[in-house]
């Protein structure tokens, strides 16, 4: 787990499905994030073998929420968003393996965010949470979700 930000921003839960927070902290790519939220970044495949809340790892004080996931990790997210539907803004997913028909049957709303089919990403299916094209997608999501002043 990787936990980054500003103490009066919003918290953003990554569940990551391919673990890429491996040195201990956010991708580079994450940097600029950071101004719009405090960012809490689960490596699943670590955190699945430990059997944990990652809730757990969201601030007691964040009053909003939102959770992002990739691929096999957006069940966990929505999952994560039904127990937690009381601060739990927004699901944002990224090429999400998960039955397309559990997506309207939310307590909060959810918005699939980036595709790599609209990338040119050669790792394939889950595109990664670093990647810029993701990291521009979070943004523009923050920016509507979460309008500054």
């Amino acid at each position: 787990m990787v936990y980054e930000g500003r103490c009066r921003e919003p918290a953003l839960l990554v569940l990551d499905a391919e673990g890429e927070a491996k040195r201990g902290s956010l991708p580079p790519t994450w940097r600029p994030l950071l101004d719009r939220a405090r960012v809490g970044w689960v490596r699943m495949p670590v955190f699945l073998e430990q059997r944990g809340d990652a809730f757990a790892f969201v601030p007691q004080d964040a009053e909003r929420v939102y959770v992002l996931a990739n691929g096999t990790a957006a069940e966990a997210a929505l999952r994560v968003s039904q127990l937690h539907a009381d601060v739990v803004r927004s699901v944002l997913l990224v090429d999400p393996i998960t039955d397309e028909r559990s997506l309207g049957e939310l307590p909060v709303p959810v918005r699939v965010i980036a595709v790599s089919e609209d990338t040119r990403n050669d790792a394939g299916a889950p595109l990664p949470l670093g990647h810029p094209v993701v990291v521009d997608a979070v943004a523009k999501a923050l920016r509507e979700l979460e309008p500054v002043g």
